[in-house]
């Protein structure tokens, strides 16, 4: 079992709660927004409204090669791709992780503007 499918059931003030292209609710925790930005991917710091633009008025959504309960949300950002990672599950989502990067991975098309 993936750690990410725990995740939702940790209690935590959130730092939104959004809905996105597909219809379904995403949320990310305050403290987990702290890991992504400025942890893991210190250019994200803030933008999290651009992160939320991303899943509210994606480019492309992606549905991961490796977990069909993952999408990937793409906006063109600048000269690259922002990816917000969400793990769907019951009718909603979280945010896994968001990154930039310079190209869209594979995956199954499920939405595109």
């Amino acid at each position: 079992m993936f750690l990410w499918r725990l995740l939702p059931f940790v209690s935590m003030p959130l730092r939104f709660s959004s809905p996105c292209v597909l219809g379904r609710r995403i949320r990310l925790t305050e403290s987990h927004w702290q890991v992504i930005c400025c942890v893991k991917h210190s250019e994200l710091s803030g933008k999290d409204a651009l992160v939320l633009r991303a899943l509210a008025d994606a480019d492309i959504v992606r549905r991961s090669r490796y977990d069909s309960a993952v999408y990937l949300y793409y906006l063109a950002y600048n000269h690259y791709w922002l990816c917000v990672v969400c793990l769907h599950e019951n009718g909603t989502g979280f945010v896994m992780t968001a990154y930039l990067t310079d190209r869209v991975k594979e995956g199954d098309e499920v939405w595109t503007r």
